[in-house]
């Protein structure tokens, strides 16, 4: 069990770190008063990531575009979908293989 949470914490450290996002650390009693209650009395004592949505690629230029998603996370538990987070990752730009374009759509010369 202890190995599965430690592999779960640095793949979070690892993508936080990927975004450009910071990690912030509560004291226990801090997360146990951010903890939701859903309609069906669960309070959400874990959240997993559930997948991504509305994913589009905006301020292409020369150098770079961004990519702008909304990432769910769902409860481990009842699986209902606690909260939506709006992302934005600045990235160089990736051709598509056989063109002449970036995967945003950017003309690469």
């Amino acid at each position: 069990m202890k190995n599965g949470v430690k592999k779960t914490v640095s793949a979070v450290l690892l993508s936080l770190a990927v975004l450009g996002t910071t990690a912030f650390a509560f004291p226990a009693s801090a997360a146990e008063k951010n903890v939701q209650v859903s309609e069906d009395e669960c309070k959400h004592p874990y959240q997993e990531e559930a997948g991504i949505k509305n994913e589009v690629y905006t301020n292409a230029g020369p150098s770079g575009h961004q990519r702008q998603y909304v990432q769910i996370y769902r409860c481990g538990v009842c699986k209902g979908n606690v909260q939506e987070i709006t992302v934005r990752v600045s990235e160089p730009h990736t051709q598509v293989p056989g063109t002449m374009y970036c995967v945003c759509g950017y003309y690469l010369h």
